[in-house]
C-alpha cells in the first residue's frame, strides 16, 4: 500500500526507454498512462491498484504472505503449460488483430505439443466438451505427460 510507483523519466529530461511507455499503455488506461508519463509524479500502492498498475496493494507486513497466496495458486499447474502460457501471453501483446491472435494461440498449442510432447490439456478439453469439467474442484492427473511428471495440478 505504501510502495511508490512512477514513470519519472520526464523529470530527467526525456521520455522513458526500455519499454516503459509500452508497458504503461498496455497495463493501464491511456488516461492513467498519460498522467504517469507526462507528470512524472509517483503514485502509492493504493492508487496503483485502483488504476490497474498492480493487481493488489497490501500492507508491507503482509507482502510475503500475499505473494505466497499467488505462488500457491500458480505452483500446482504443470510447468510445461505455464511455460507456453507465458509465451502465448507475451506474444499476443504484439498482435493487434483479434483473429490473428486466435491463430497465434492455436500455433502455440501446436508448438507445445510438438516441441515438448505435452498433451495434458486434452483431457481438460474433453471434460469441458462433455460438461463434466469442474474447475477448482478436482485435480487433473498429468499421466500422459512424457516427462513422467506425476504431480497433479489444478484445472
Amino acid at each position: 500500500e505504501d510502495a511508490k510507483f512512477g514513470l519519472s523519466e520526464i523529470n530527467w529530461g526525456g521520455p522513458p526507454g526500455g519499454g516503459a511507455t509500452r508497458a504503461a499503455l498496455v497495463t493501464v488506461s491511456i488516461k492513467a498512462a498519460n498522467y504517469l508519463l507526462y507528470t512524472g509524479n509517483p503514485i502509492d500502492g493504493r492508487e496503483a491498484e485502483r488504476i490497474g498498475f498492480v493487481n493488489k496493494a497490501v500492507p508491507a507486513d503482509r507482502l510475503l504472505e500475499e505473494a505466497m497466496v499467488i505462488a500457491r495458486a500458480v505452483a500446482p499447474h504443470h510447468p510445461t503449460a505455464l511455460k507456453w502460457l507465458k509465451r502465448q501471453i507475451h506474444g499476443s501483446l504484439t498482435i493487434p488483430d483479434f483473429y490473428r491472435g486466435v491463430e497465434y494461440e492455436g500455433m502455440i498449442l501446436s508448438q507445445m505439443e510438438v516441441g515438448d510432447g505435452y498433451t495434458g490439456h486434452h483431457e481438460g478439453w474433453k471434460q469441458f466438451a462433455e460438461k463434466t469439467y469442474k474447475p477448482g474442484i478436482e485435480s487433473l492427473d498429468y499421466a500422459d505427460d512424457p516427462s513422467g511428471r506425476s504431480a497433479k495440478g489444478k484445472r
